[in-house]
């Protein structure tokens, strides 16, 4: 049986027939400072990796001996961060940009209409048809 060690309560979780975690804390969720900076976090590689990514690295699907190992101080310091750029991102959400002091606004000339007018359109459509025409010309390699 393999364990993952999280901290020191001792909680064990059953997560697949041969895995076991034994969850201890790393971080006091009110103050946020580490706990048991001294403990490490105990994966064995084939706990999250697939057969065939392990196969493709020669390392067989049942080897449980090939572990990764993250201290508990690193994990506080990641959930920390991570916890940080989540509430900068949340209380930036909905923000404008500030203009730069001196800078001023340039006011619509008027509100651009739901639909377009039949005259908008035929000249939109004269100037499409006059950019086609023109690049057909500098185009000529395709006639040969």
């Amino acid at each position: 049986m393999t364990d993952f060690m999280l901290s020191s309560l001792a909680k064990v979780i059953k997560m697949r027939r041969d895995l076991t975690l034994i969850w201890r804390p790393f971080r006091n969720a009110e103050t946020k400072a580490p706990i048991n900076p001294d403990h490490t976090l105990t994966i064995p590689l084939n706990a999250f990796a697939s057969d065939l990514t392990l196969s493709a690295n020669s390392i067989s699907p049942a080897d449980t001996t090939t572990i990764v190992t993250i201290p508990f101080l690193t994990l506080a310091n990641y959930l920390t961060t991570a916890q940080e750029r989540d509430t900068r991102r949340r209380n930036f959400a909905g923000t404008a940009n500030p203009l730069m002091v001196g800078a001023r606004k340039r006011r619509r000339m008027s509100t651009p209409p739901e639909a377009i007018s039949a005259e908008d359109e035929r000249a939109w459509k004269r100037k499409e048809r006059l950019i086609e025409e023109k690049m057909e010309r500098e185009d000529e390699t395709w006639r040969n």
